[in-house]
């Protein structure tokens, strides 16, 4: 009977043995189908998420950003130690001044009272690519003025009414050169689409109905903020990270189910083009912001410029004259600003969706930052 029992015990826990490998097999094959037509999707195009790089660090010690929200007034800034990094067709290859501007030292007070103070965001800051290639560098070169550059990804006109009240309306200029993308300038003023970022971030918004609007942040303390690189460092490096990243690098699904979530959350909130799609609230806010920046600018000359995306440019030749343009051109005449837009001439230009943006990204290259140089050119002569 003990042999008999010996026998039968010895039998089961074969025959449990037998049917984990084939479980396991079977869980394998079919984990393997799965990444198999992801991989497939991902190649061929049909789903726009990125291939595993197979690149996988436990530990991230390099900060990735040029930025951080490092200012206790407008939040995001650059730091001020020079920045390198490549990103496929993008070279960051930074030098920020004391001031935190990504531009040459310049003084406050200056003999030279011709100088033009630059404020804008990643397009004027001229993310990606050479300093001497972008579009300020151009004008001060071909135009024998000087430009000074207060520009910084991440910006929305908020920040940049902030940047010049409180650091840009100390350096003596005659002129002010704002550059509005209406892409997402509006979105960047709106509170309602900045409640559940990646990261918890410091921003200021205009909050109220015109004409009464007070200054807000989303978060009450700079302290709270992880977009900086403490905040990231510790963010980054938790198990939880650690964990999405090994899954990033090495799998074909993770990255389509994280594609599909960032798309439909984005696609929630995003507006197809702010030339064409803004609210009477968003324009109104605009509206303010920019007479404020006029306030403070007193009688120094103003120039807007409206600067378009590849996707604005193909809008323009299905749509025509977007409706944006018309109410700045009125806003501008009616407050005594010049105002210029570049949807227009880049649209007449053929190709200019592929000649003029960069192939791994939607900001002007050199090529986009020089047409724009040579259409502000005779404003600054």
């Amino acid at each position: 009977m003990k042999d008999f029992c010996s026998f039968k015990i010895g039998y089961f826990r074969a025959d449990m043995r037998h049917l984990g490998k084939k479980l396991f097999a079977t869980i394998f094959i079919t984990y393997m189908l799965i990444e198999l037509t992801c991989y497939i999707f991902i190649k061929s195009g049909r789903i726009k998420a990125n291939l595993p790089d197979f690149n996988y660090s436990f530990t991230l010690k390099d900060y990735p950003f040029a930025i951080g929200d490092i200012d206790s007034i407008w939040g995001s800034w650059h730091y001020k130690e020079p920045f390198q990094r490549k990103d496929n067709c993008l070279n960051f290859d930074y030098q920020i001044n004391s001031s935190g501007a990504r531009d040459i030292e310049r003084i406050k007070k200056d003999p030279d009272t011709n100088r033009v103070l630059v404020l804008g965001d990643s397009f004027l800051e001229g993310y990606g690519m050479d300093e001497k290639a972008r579009l300020t560098n151009q004008l001060e070169l071909s135009t024998n003025r000087k430009f000074l550059n207060f520009a910084c990804q991440d910006f929305g006109t908020t920040q940049e009414f902030l940047v010049y009240q409180h650091l840009g309306i100390q350096f003596d200029h005659s002129t002010l050169l704002i550059g509005i993308f209406p892409f997402n300038d509006f979105e960047d003023n709106d509170t309602s689409l900045h409640m559940n970022p990646y990261y918890k971030r410091f921003r200021p918004y205009f909050k109220g109905i015109e004409p009464e609007y007070h200054l807000v942040y989303n978060e009450d303390s700079i302290q709270k903020t992880n977009f900086n690189k403490q905040g990231f460092f510790k963010k980054e490096n938790s198990l939880r990270a650690r964990i999405v990243r090994f899954f990033r690098a090495y799998t074909c699904w993770f990255n389509i189910l994280t594609y599909s979530r960032d798309a439909l959350f984005g696609n929630s909130q995003k507006q197809s083009s702010g030339y064409y799609y803004y609210t009477t609230a968003q324009w109104n806010k605009m509206c303010f912001i920019l007479k404020k920046i006029k306030e403070l600018a007193q009688n120094r000359r103003i120039i807007i410029i409206t600067i378009p995306t590849a996707e604005d440019i193909s809008s323009f030749k299905k749509m025509g004259d977007p409706p944006l343009r018309k109410a700045m051109d009125s806003f501008c005449k009616t407050n005594s600003i010049e105002y210029l837009d570049l949807l227009s001439p880049f649209a007449a230009r053929p190709h200019a969706e592929q000649d003029f943006y960069f192939s791994c990204d939607p900001h002007w290259n050199e090529s986009g930052n020089k047409f724009a140089a040579e259409i502000l050119k005779p404003l600054f002569k």
